[in-house]
């Protein structure tokens, strides 16, 4: 794009006296040395009501900087000595400046009545550029504007999603870490309440089987004290009935008929056996000291001494061997006959 182009005339007429001569040509080398505000200081001491002073004046404004200014004395510099087409070009130039682009516009239309300029109509076909924006390429840039808009919305949806599950995604690992582990412990728990209530049953039955065990002891014990108690009562019921038979034998004398039914006499005893059954009844005595066996000893001799006569066996009496019985449990020996 070439640059704006602003074309400024500065006629510098020779006009005055030879002061005011001096006065100009001073404002002209320092508008040509680019000291402007010293350029437009010379001019406005002119005391002149003339187009090309004011024409002068509005060129070292406009290169100052101060359009307004340059606007004002442009157009007061309408008039004779003064280029009709290059003072409306420079005003339009002093409007480009200022933004006023209609103002411009219409200047630079009028310059160009007057006189067609190549630079004149690259300012005018900017202006127009700048008011009237091609509406295709507008149009163009604004779809590409919300094609650009929708595309980053639609990026920043598909990030928050991709987020969002995401977040999800964590959250359930989350939760199913939670509940294994939740299920890991009740499955523990479980098992351990098992263990506990086997233990339980274990320690209840054999606690139980303990019980059963001392119940049972205790019962046998109750029947062993039972038995030994019947067992005495008919021992000592037996050795009643054997004496009261004994005293019933002894007290008649038997009849025989004949002398070979006649029961043998006892044969005699060496005085050696006879001492050693006196030592051990009395060490069974000694042992014992209970009466009662004695007494079912002898009568137990005596039974066994009438049995031999009465088969008629002609032979020494054996020695009786009888087991000393322990303290204080009664001899449940049956009889042998």
């Amino acid at each position: 794009m070439k640059k704006i182009i602003f074309l400024l005339f500065l006629p510098f007429l020779i006009w005055g006296g030879l002061n005011d001569y001096k006065i100009i040509q001073q404002a002209k080398q320092a508008y040509e040395a680019k000291k402007y505000d010293k350029s437009v200081k010379l001019l406005s001491t002119l005391d002149k009501d003339d187009a090309p002073l004011y024409y002068d004046l509005g060129d070292a404004y406009y290169k100052s900087g101060n359009y307004k200014k340059a606007i004002q004395m442009y157009k007061r510099a309408k008039g004779e000595g003064v280029d009709e087409h290059d003072r409306l070009h420079n005003l339009g130039n002093a409007y480009f400046k200022s933004k006023e682009l209609k103002k411009a516009k219409m200047a630079y239309e009028a310059s160009l009545k007057l006189k067609q300029d190549s630079d004149t109509k690259y300012n005018l076909d900017l202006v127009n550029k700048l008011l009237n924006p091609p509406k295709k390429k507008q149009q163009k840039k604004q779809q590409n504007k919300n094609k650009q808009n929708k595309q980053n919305q639609k990026n920043k949806q598909n990030k928050q999603n991709q987020q969002n599950k995401q977040n999800q995604k964590n959250n359930q690992n989350q939760q199913n870490k939670q509940n294994q582990k939740k299920n890991q412990d009740q499955k523990n728990s479980q098992k351990q309440n098992k263990e506990n209530k086997d233990q339980q049953n274990s320690n209840k039955k054999s606690d139980q089987n303990k019980k059963d065990a001392k119940t049972e002891q205790k019962q046998n014990k109750k029947n062993q004290k039972e038995n030994q108690k019947q067992n005495r009562q008919k021992d000592q019921k037996g050795s009643s009935n054997k004496e009261q038979k004994q005293k019933e034998h002894t007290g008649k004398k038997p009849k025989w008929k004949d002398n070979q039914n006649r029961p043998k006499p006892k044969p005699a005893q060496s005085k050696l056996q006879e001492s050693k059954e006196q030592k051990k009844s009395q060490k069974k005595r000694k042992g014992e000291g209970v009466a009662p066996i004695d007494m079912k000893r002898k009568i137990e001799q005596k039974e066994i001494k009438r049995l031999l006569k009465k088969l008629g066996r002609d032979r020494k009496m054996p020695t009786l061997m009888y087991t000393t019985p322990t303290k204080n449990r009664p001899d449940t020996t049956l009889n042998p006959w």
